[in-house]
C-alpha cells in the first residue's frame, strides 16, 4: 500500500482574509495600508465582466475582481461534453473558493466601515467594478442621479 501524504498549509486564504478584516476593524492603521498598497508590476487586475475596462491595480480592485467572484459550473454540460470530473474535489474547490469569497466581502465591508478616505475608495471602485468601467454618478447633464458628494 501507498501512504500519499497531502501537505495542507495551516491557515488558507480565507483564514488570513478573516484576520486582516479583524484587524482593520481594531486597528485603524491597517486600513490605511491596504488603500497605499500597489500591485507589482507582474500581476495584471482584469475586469471580473468580460468586455469592460481594467479597473485600478489596488488591494480593494483585487478583493472585488479576483476573489469576490465565483465561478459557474455546470456539471451536466461537462458531462454532456465528455470531461471526466471528480466531483469531491470539485465540492471542495467551491467550497474554498465560496469561503474565500465571503472572506474578501467582509474585509471589503469592514474597509467601508471605517470613515474617511478609504471608505470614499472603496465606494468609487465599486461603482466603477458595477458601472462596468463608467461612474454611475457622473455630473452629466442627461443623467439626474445624484453625484457621489450627494450620497
Amino acid at each position: 500500500t501507498q501512504i500519499t501524504l497531502r501537505t495542507k498549509p495551516f491557515l488558507s486564504t480565507f483564514d488570513y482574509l478573516d484576520t486582516l478584516s479583524d484587524l482593520v476593524l481594531a486597528i485603524p492603521a491597517c486600513g490605511a495600508v491596504i488603500h497605499r498598497f500597489e500591485s507589482p508590476s507582474s500581476i495584471t487586475i482584469n475586469n471580473a465582466l468580460t468586455g469592460c475596462p481594467s479597473p485600478p491595480q489596488t488591494a480593494v480592485s483585487f478583493l472585488l475582481h479576483k476573489l469576490v467572484p465565483q465561478e459557474r459550473l455546470n456539471p451536466q454540460l461537462l458531462k454532456a461534453i465528455g470531461t471526466k470530473i471528480d466531483i469531491e474535489a470539485e465540492k471542495k474547490y467551491a467550497y474554498d473558493k465560496s469561503r474565500t469569497s465571503q472572506a474578501a466581502a467582509r474585509l471589503t465591508v469592514c474597509l467601508v466601515a471605517r470613515s474617511g478616505e478609504g471608505r470614499r475608495r472603496v465606494i468609487s471602485e465599486l461603482l466603477f467594478a458595477l458601472g462596468c468601467g463608467h461612474c454611475l454618478f457622473e455630473d452629466d447633464p442627461k443623467n439626474d442621479t445624484p453625484t457621489v458628494q450627494e450620497v
